[in-house]
């Protein structure tokens, strides 16, 4: 491509003194001392950066080329490039809905994109705001002013098309429908475009590279990508900031594009590599926020199609496996991501996980979305990932708040018994590394859930095997902590008072 040179100052830092190449301007860089890039020499940049790490403003030669504001979350909200201002709308969960622009004073409804269970394209018909709030439309014919995007299993936008056929003859002079392809792209390994096989009419699409807006002012079109955490310059195939997640990548360079493994991954916004389709991501060690704003990026980069994995045990009981609101985030997917995540609201995951999954006689969990099966997890899995006291802990809660029937409690408390083997192991097994603490936690909590058994509405579901087993399981707990309890004896209570 272009037989880049990279030259370093200090190699445990990777920062790049300059780079030599063919086709582009070599030169040398500097940064601050966070690792932001601050000066491109080459092509005559200077980067300002805010208080959160974002690009605040772009200079070239010292004049302003383009300046960015984003909202609390981190998400850009403004562009402004010369007398042209950009600004962004999104939904709740993030997309881009509609992308305003005011330029001469005078304010446009310039795109507003369309979704499916990803982002299919955009309807690029203008909305004029008049001074006094009033909407005028370029015309009321939709037809030729919407923008189709198609792409690649990694989600690079590799070709546009308007949503307008074309009368044309063949060679019998038989009228034929063509239709007409705004763009296409094909890109080098880290996202710069190939230029003999790369076209655009001037559609004005602003997605290239993993679904990424391009800020096509900065080094000319497709070379540089705005990921929601770090922009990317897709010439030399690196960041121009720091991994946010740098300190859980020892090994990694932390200006590297998914590892520099583009072809079989994609950048998780700026954080980390994900195989696309297939890969479990780890939250562990991020803040809530965090994961609430990558499971909706994951989401857009799987399509909303997010297989159903195993479920991995946590040694650490601080550490979970959260089950993600199946119809609020991945609408129309056909399984459930289970990602590993810390925090402290277990009882919370299990309400959420049952209200979405109905246990089964054998054991199992069945999940549907507009009555489709879209797969199954054990309820053994379930509570191996919560680990034994936050199992333990989230059942009684449910109990407590009674907004299960006693069933779906049976259930998970017989799911506990086989992934612990609390009769097999015995209870004092599991009980001998708990603090203090956790063994009053995991006492009371048996205690509410077999407060919650002896009160049940349907005493002949207190006589079911599966019930029975459920009531030892809670008893041999109790006596593996070592309490002695009248707790254990209310079911026995409640079937002689029937």
């Amino acid at each position: 491509m272009h037989n880049i040179r990279y030259n370093y100052t200090d190699t445990t830092k990777n920062r790049l003194s300059g780079i030599s190449a063919t086709g582009l301007h070599s030169g040398t860089y500097q940064y601050d001392a966070l690792g932001n890039l601050v000066r491109d020499n080459a092509e005559g940049l200077t980067v300002g950066w805010n208080a959160l790490g974002k690009v605040d403003t772009i200079r070239r030669n010292g004049n302003i080329l383009t300046t960015f504001r984003y909202s609390p979350t981190g998400q850009r909200q403004v562009k402004a490039t010369g007398p042209d201002t950009t600004f962004y709308i999104h939904d709740a969960t993030g997309n881009v809905m509609c992308v305003y622009r005011l330029k001469n004073d005078t304010l446009t409804a310039s795109e507003r994109y369309i979704y499916g269970s990803k982002r299919l394209g955009m309807l690029g018909q203008q909305v004029w705001i008049t001074a006094g709030g009033a909407a005028r439309l370029q015309d009321r014919n939709t037809i030729g002013h919407r923008l189709y995007e198609l792409t690649d299993h990694l989600g690079n936008v590799a070709v546009t098309f308007p949503d307008q056929k074309w009368l044309t003859h063949d060679a019998n002079n038989e009228p034929i429908y063509q239709l007409e392809v705004s763009s296409f792209t094909d890109y080098y390994p880290f996202g710069f475009p190939m230029p003999v096989r790369s076209f655009n009419t001037g559609g004005g699409y602003r997605y290239f590279f993993n679904g990424q807006e391009a800020d096509n002012e900065v080094y000319g079109e497709g070379a540089l990508h705005a990921f929601e955490y770090r922009m990317h310059d897709t010439r030399i195939g690196r960041f121009w900031s720091v991994d946010p997640l740098a300190g859980k990548f020892p090994w990694n360079s932390v200006y590297a594009f998914a590892e520099n493994s583009p072809i079989g991954f994609l950048e998780l916004e700026g954080l980390e590599k994900v195989k696309f389709g297939t890969d479990v991501v780890d939250f562990t060690g991020k803040t809530e926020a965090q994961v609430h704003d990558l499971l909706r990026q994951y989401r857009k980069y799987h399509h909303g199609n997010i297989s159903t994995r195993e479920i991995m045990s946590s040694a650490n009981d601080n550490e979970y496996w959260k089950v993600n609101d199946i119809t609020d985030v991945y609408k129309r997917s056909i399984g459930t991501r289970i990602v590993k995540h810390t925090g402290t609201q277990v009882s919370n995951e299990i309400r959420r996980t049952c209200c979405q999954w109905v246990t089964r006689a054998d054991g199992r969990i069945d999940g549907g979305y507009d009555g489709a099966n879209i797969g199954t997890i054990t309820t053994k899995d379930l509570v191996v990932g919560l680990g034994f006291v936050g199992a333990i802990t989230g059942i009684g809660e449910i109990a407590a708040a009674g907004e299960f029937t006693v069933g779906v409690v049976v259930g998970l408390v017989n799911a506990l018994d086989d992934a612990f083997g609390i009769f097999t192991k015995g209870a004092g097994s599991l009980s001998q590394d708990l603090t203090p603490e956790q063994a009053k936690v995991v006492t009371n909590s048996v205690k509410t859930i077999l407060s919650a058994i002896s009160t049940a509405s349907s005493v002949n579901n207190l006589k079911k095997p599966e019930t029975d087993k459920a009531i030892g399981v809670l008893n041999a707990i109790l006596s593996g902590i070592g309490t002695t309890s009248n707790a254990k004896n209310t079911v026995e209570d409640a079937r002689k008072k029937d």
